[in-house]
């Protein structure tokens, strides 16, 4: 095998050999030289044909391409002139919208700082006119306040005040005595003159008439002042040794030429101070009435309260012991006016017992020495926390409520709960005039109303979440708050029965108290208004325990003034 492939690498080179050897006899000869210049002219010929051919067909397109690089000139400067046209005109646009962009701007910046102007303004408008209606509201409830909304006494309305509403049904009858029912005469007194009437003539001769026995009588009363004035004499006397004189004691109080006795003391003094007379008047009245007799002075009918103040320092003892003792006690402040500064009377009732203690001031520096301070009972008051300090339970008038609510319901209409609660407060009410004095209340009645009452309370906290009180106009809410707040004392009242609903007792005690002041428009020493309290409070706790009040004083004033 190596053999044969060394003898064809042999023929093979051979054959190379020989080719080569051709091709170097071909260029030595110079045939191959000659056949290659010969191709060498002919392609450089067509070489030459050819570049001839490109070189015109070069010049044609050269020409052609100026041709069309003249027209491509012609038309780039047509389109860029109307290019330029038209980035002139864009330009000047934009310009022009550049202005007007800078003058919107501007219009626009001027209108956002009149918006923002006109916002601040309608802002501070409507603040006001809030602040302008929560005042015409505040206004109003305070122009309609009357004795149905507030606090106010029905006495305080003026000469345009509202008539005082009665809340019976009418019955259609005629005023007066009715058909039917028994007749209530007047009292007669004691006749003191007997006068007969003589029987006509005819009468007595008439045999169709004869006497029956009984006697008809009709009584004409009149009225004089009687003035008994008694002159006590006593013979002098003068001692030779040393010129004294002498003379029988009078009668004890009698000092002065002339002394009034209790009557006169009396009647002066209930002139003034319970029928509110001034003294001018009460001096004139009692010189016209008894012909001249009577001429006292002002200063004495002046001085008749602290008189009578200082000699019935017993009875107001006895009442200190019944206020203290007594199971409900009412408590309330008035002011007095004392020399152009405000001081205070407070009203004590309870135990069938009254009394009137001027006062510097209210709160504990009020109560502070009285029969308030170390009373053990149920206090009945208005809604002053004070009185919350003393007593051992409470109760807080009802009627105040039901002023408040009325009022609510007239300021907040679109409110439901103070409708359904001021309902809700007439009803416990008539409720408990229904009920006997002595008798256990009945309580799943009591716990209806109480259910009831605890619903509008919740209901009171939703409408007022939901609508929040302005500071105008917060009576409605404050009331809401109060009622829940102090709920047992508002309530309790239908648990006891020896409880009353309402402080109507001292109010009425201070509507008296209110005529005086009224009537003295200021006093001029805390004394006096100490002198009249204790004046008004007497009269009243007689006239409550059913004394004759006139017979009571006289006897107060007979009395010898206490020594110091």
């Amino acid at each position: 095998m190596t053999i044969r492939a060394d003898f064809e690498h042999v023929s093979a080179l051979q054959y190379k050999l020989r080719a080569f050897q051709h091709r170097i006899d071909e260029l030595e000869s110079g045939e191959a030289y000659t056949e290659l210049e010969s191709k060498l002219c002919a392609a450089e010929k067509r070489h030459l044909a050819k570049t001839r051919h490109l070189e015109g067909e070069l010049g044609r397109s050269e020409r052609l391409n100026a041709k069309m690089r003249k027209r491509w000139f012609e038309v780039f400067e047509t389109v860029e002139r109307e290019c330029n046209e038209k980035v002139g005109r864009a330009e000047s646009q934009t310009k022009r919208m550049q202005e007007r962009t800078w003058r919107a701007e501007c219009a626009l910046d001027a209108a956002r700082d009149a918006s923002s102007a006109q916002a601040g303004l309608m802002r501070e408008l409507e603040q006001r006119l809030a602040e302008a209606e929560g005042m015409i509201a505040k206004l109003t409830a305070q122009v309609n306040r009357d004795f149905e909304n507030s606090s106010l006494p029905s006495s305080a309305q003026g000469p345009a005040r509202k008539r005082v509403p009665n809340t019976r049904a009418s019955s259609g009858l005629r005023p007066g005595a009715q058909t039917g029912h028994p007749h209530h005469p007047r009292k007669c007194p004691k006749a003191t003159r007997i006068v007969d009437i003589a029987d006509p003539e005819d009468y007595e001769r008439n045999p169709d008439l004869y006497r029956t026995g009984n006697v008809l009588s009709k009584l004409l009363i009149s009225a004089h002042v009687a003035v008994d004035v008694i002159e006590y004499q006593a013979s002098e006397w003068r001692r030779r040794s040393n010129g004294a004189r002498l003379h029988t004691p009078f009668p004890q109080g009698l000092r002065d030429e002339v002394t009034y006795d209790g009557s006169v003391k009396t009647l002066a003094f209930l002139l003034a101070n319970e029928c509110c007379t001034s003294a001018g008047k009460v001096k004139c009245f009692l010189r016209e009435a008894s012909g001249g007799v009577l001429d006292v002075s002002t200063g004495m009918i002046n001085g008749l309260a602290r008189e009578f103040s200082l000699k019935s320092e017993a009875e107001k003892a006895q009442a200190v012991q019944a206020l203290m003792s007594a199971s409900v006690m009412h408590a309330d402040f008035t002011g007095a006016n004392v020399g152009g500064q405000n001081k205070q009377v407070l009203i004590l009732a309870g135990g069938s017992r009254t009394m009137m203690l001027a006062r510097e001031s209210k709160g504990h520096k009020g109560i502070k020495g009285t029969p308030l301070e170390n009373y053990v009972g149920c206090a009945v008051h208005d809604h002053d926390k004070t009185f919350y300090s003393y007593g051992l339970t409470h109760q807080e008038c009802m009627q105040h409520n039901i002023r408040y609510l009325t009022g609510s319901v007239q300021n907040e209409p679109d409110l439901t709960w103070n409708t359904g609660m001021l309902d809700l407060i007439r009803e416990m009410l008539h409720w408990r005039k229904q009920q006997p004095p002595e008798t256990v209340p009945d309580p799943d009645a009591i716990a209806e109303f109480e259910r009831r009452y605890d619903e509008h309370l919740e209901l009171a906290t939703t409408e007022y979440k939901n609508n929040p009180p302005t500071k105008y106009c917060r009576d409605g809410y404050n009331l809401s708050v109060r009622l829940q707040s102090y709920r047992e004392s508002e309530l309790r009242f239908l648990h006891d029965m020896q409880v009353p609903p309402d402080n109507s007792l001292c109010e009425r005690l201070a509507r008296v108290f209110k005529r005086k002041m009224h009537q003295a428009i200021v006093f001029r020493s805390f004394e006096s208004l100490s002198y009249i309290c204790d004046a008004i409070g007497k009269i009243n706790d007689m006239r409550t325990l059913g004394k004759d009040v006139f017979a009571e004083t006289n006897v107060v004033f007979d009395r010898a003034m206490p020594t110091a």
